[in-house]
């Protein structure tokens, strides 16, 4: 990959186009085209894993093995693939030292992530869980790139992706938990959330719970391929609704039954049957287990949430492995593993519990979302009206048993833009946090120039590629763009430096057809100047797409001399 020799870009806003005053430059390089969901194309794309009856990866079918339909009708395959295992990652591109790029470090078929909930549950649980974790990693295994995660406050990288486990380990030591209980206030305590039979859990702590899987899906979206979500907890207090399921039922809303034809099996300890819910169910309700998504005698619904976040994981590709910290338990167990079973089926994961040799279970999700074969269709149904569309793939192959995500919601591209500013300016800050994971769903390159005299500023240039923006092409003829960057400054402590302004500069307009395919071989530019002291800093790069909503960023350092 490329940059440009010199980043000096003129953005001129005239006749409503833009306009380059820069050295003609290759773009960069692009990896192979991934299949991904996108209304723009209304490609829909489904990772299946296929398992023998011993649970082994069956790893030879064909085509002409799989039949896919999308509610109840049959569609035509335009693409099928087989992703096997490959721990191997390539190396990262050559930059020059003064340039960074967002440009994901690790390409994969797949990619594990090891979500340590440490808001949900007892601290007990949560220390004996990282210590089987880290007992895994001692034991020799060779992994695909995996990244760990802690969900506390708030959501917190503690290591990037990596197939070195022993990296993961010695990051995992250096955070391990205090081994005290989150004293719960007045008002905690008193709620219906807090500790009502397998909760142990509050109000406050389904929030972050969500907007903890909310980020991680955006994050993991501009990933390529498979995304295994392994989340280890105690409590699963929520759980993924899709519609035309009843609120306000005295049973669990979230367990819906669903026969074997349907291809989907949750492998958990019990057959994946509907009579077997419906009766854990009334179990778990009758000895006084919460298992919906809203407790009960409570007045706040989390459906659109959770609606958001369904959508969210399906669209980025992410099956969840939900892993029960909490080992063998008593019958009041049985709703938070109906959560976990539910959860892992709608995404075509799988639920592991009752067991206390935890870290079989998180071997198992990563070699388990290793082996998959990848398909792809375009629906017959061009009615993009925002319902959820059900998915079903068969085999006529005996013995074989398909997982594979339920489905996705029809969602008009336009409609789904209109999102909240609010709501996307919360998102781009929390990007621009030190601590926070990288995304990838912007790529560029940047080049950090400190200044070379104390009368200059810091100069921070964004070189965007413009394969992963969204130009709108609307009724004047022309295509539309606005995309913005912003460039937050840290201490060499990761802490923010007083006096420096995260600004956000924004670049806008409208191309025409001859200048969008020029624009398409280049970059597209954004740039941000910095005025500090001298010293050492640490910055946070980010851009944003206004269109799409993508964002993506990067880490670089700073010498002001």
């Amino acid at each position: 990959m490329r940059l440009l020799n010199a980043l000096v870009f003129v953005f001129l806003l005239s006749a409503g186009s833009f306009s380059q005053d820069s050295a003609s430059s290759r773009p960069p390089a692009q990896q192979e085209p991934q299949t991904v969901l996108k209304a723009t194309t209304r490609l829909v794309v489904v990772d299946v894993v296929a398992t023998d009856s011993q649970g082994a990866p069956v790893t030879d079918l064909k085509e002409s093995d799989l039949v896919i339909l999308e509610d109840g009708r049959p569609q035509r395959l335009g693409s099928f693939s087989f992703q096997g295992a490959n721990a191997k990652t390539e190396p990262p591109p050559q930059l020059p030292q003064d340039v960074v790029t967002s440009v994901p470090r690790s390409s994969s078929n797949s990619l594990n992530v090891i979500l340590l909930d440490r808001i949900n549950g007892e601290s007990s649980n949560r220390v004996y869980a990282q210590d089987r974790l880290v007992k895994y990693l001692e034991s020799g295994v060779t992994i695909e790139p995996t990244a760990v995660f802690i969900m506390e406050k708030k959501l917190t990288l503690v290591h990037d992706f990596t197939t070195d486990t022993r990296v993961l380990k010695n990051a995992l030591n250096s955070v391990r938990p205090t081994g005290v209980s989150r004293v719960l206030g007045v008002d905690v305590a008193a709620s219906p959330y807090a500790t009502k039979g397998d909760f142990h859990t509050d109000e406050n702590a389904i929030e972050v719970t969500l907007r903890s899987l909310r980020l991680l899906a955006r994050t993991l979206a501009g990933y390529p391929g498979r995304k295994n979500l392994i989340w280890v907890s105690e409590a699963f207090p929520v759980n993924l609704r899709i519609e035309g399921v009843p609120t306000g039922s005295s049973l669990n809303p979230m367990i819906i039954a669903r026969g074997p034809a349907s291809g989907g099996s949750a492998g958990g300890a019990d057959a994946n049957a509907a009579t077997t819910r419906q009766q854990e169910t009334t179990q778990a309700q009758a000895q006084g287990g919460a298992s919906s998504n809203v407790p009960l005698n409570s007045g706040r619904s989390f459906e659109a949430e959770l609606a958001k976040i369904a959508d969210a994981l399906m669209d980025a590709h992410v099956a969840l492995y939900p892993v029960d910290a909490a080992g063998v338990g008593l019958a009041n167990r049985q709703a938070a593993q109906s959560n976990m079973r539910d959860m892992a089926d709608r995404t075509g994961g799988r639920a592991f519990y009752n067991r206390n040799d935890i870290e079989v279970g998180i071997g198992s999700s990563i070699n388990d979302g290793s082996i998959y074969y990848a398909l792809s269709y375009y629906p017959d149904n061009h009615q993009w009206d925002g319902r959820f569309r059900r998915i079903e793939i068969k085999t006529s192959r005996p013995g074989v048993s398909l997982r594979y995500r339920m489905g996705y919601y029809a969602v008009n591209s336009e409609d789904s833009d209109k999102r909240n500013s609010d709501e996307l300016a919360q998102e781009f800050a929390y990007a621009m946090g030190f601590d926070s994971p990288l995304f990838a769903g912007i790529r560029f390159q940047a080049r950090i120039t400190p200044p070379a005299d104390k009368s200059q500023k810091a100069m921070v240039s964004f070189a965007i590629d413009p394969h992963s923006i969204t130009f709108e092409s609307k009724d004047d003829g022309l295509q539309h763009v606005a995309v913005s960057c912003s460039v937050a400054v840290y201490t060499e402590k990761g802490n923010p430096v007083k006096g420096a302004r995260d600004e956000i500069t924004t670049m806008s307009g409208a191309l025409k057809p001859d200048e969008y395919q020029r624009m398409m071989r280049q970059y597209f530019p954004c740039k941000r100047t910095l005025d500090l002291k001298p010293g050492k800093y640490l910055l946070r790069l980010g851009a944003v797409d206004r269109n799409s909503h993508l964002l993506g960023t990067s880490n670089a350092s700073l010498v002001v001399p």
